[in-house]
């Protein structure tokens, strides 16, 4: 299913209908704009609000095969009840950054051979895993100066499908190291192109990004580690807006 969230990421709110609830404080949506903890992105959180104005917060939200569960902080909530869904936006604003900054990272190594093994984004930093045979810690900080070129040139992030045996033909559009994306029929590509057109990540993506490059901000790079034979970590973080 594609979540409200992956239709519209600058969505904040949005009514829908509970359609299950286990153990009375994990709560099934007929439709979402919380994000759950998936592909190294941590959670959203926000409230969910009944039609009395009873407001129950969101505290974690993951997924559950094909269904995404929302732990709220107390009971109340039934089937069949018609909520309306509030974001927290300066956490998903802040995961946004950390998210399309990730890509550029990624983006700005895949020339080199690297691809990523292990990841998570957080409101306080990101952390990336690579196959890099050598530590080379020139190359990584290269990698962080590229991404700040590229944040002040600005550009576009935007969002297509494609099908996925279509997909899956065209090797750039899968960058993990450890897995392809679930089998699913129709994958959703994010595409980052430069204000010149020059485009530079396109690959295959359920998360929310900022619209612009600019909306990132600078990315400071704290610390590059040796985690062991052929893995290298790369932990940054954001100036604040």
């Amino acid at each position: 299913m594609e979540w409200a969230y992956m239709r519209d990421m600058l969505l904040k709110e949005l009514e829908t209908i509970v359609k299950d609830v286990r153990d009375g404080k994990h709560v099934l949506l007929e439709d979402t704009i919380f994000y759950p903890v998936s592909g190294g992105v941590d959670h959203d959180t926000g409230s969910i609000i009944s039609e009395d104005g009873e407001s129950y917060q969101v505290v974690r939200v993951m997924k559950d095969a094909d269904q995404i569960l929302h732990d709220v902080d107390r009971e109340g909530l039934q089937p069949g009840m018609r909520v309306k869904l509030v974001l927290d936006w300066e956490r998903r604003w802040k995961l946004m950054r950390m998210h399309t900054t990730a890509h550029l990272i990624a983006a700005a190594l895949y020339p080199h051979g690297v691809k990523i093994t292990g990841n998570m984004m957080t409101v306080e930093k990101g952390r990336m895993d690579f196959n890099l045979p050598s530590f080379d810690r020139q190359m990584l900080e290269d990698a962080i100066r590229q991404v700040n070129e590229w944040i002040q040139q600005d550009g576009e992030v935007t969002t297509y499908t494609l099908p996925r045996e279509e997909a899956l033909k065209q090797e750039h559009l899968v960058k993990l190291a450890s897995r392809l994306p679930p089998s699913i029929d129709k994958l959703r590509i994010v595409r980052i192109i430069l204000s010149d057109g020059t485009l530079i990540d396109e690959q295959a993506d359920g998360g929310c990004h900022v619209p612009r490059l600019k909306d990132i901000g600078r990315v400071i790079l704290k610390k590059v580690e040796n985690k062991g034979k052929g893995n290298r970590r790369l932990v940054f973080t954001l100036e604040p807006e």
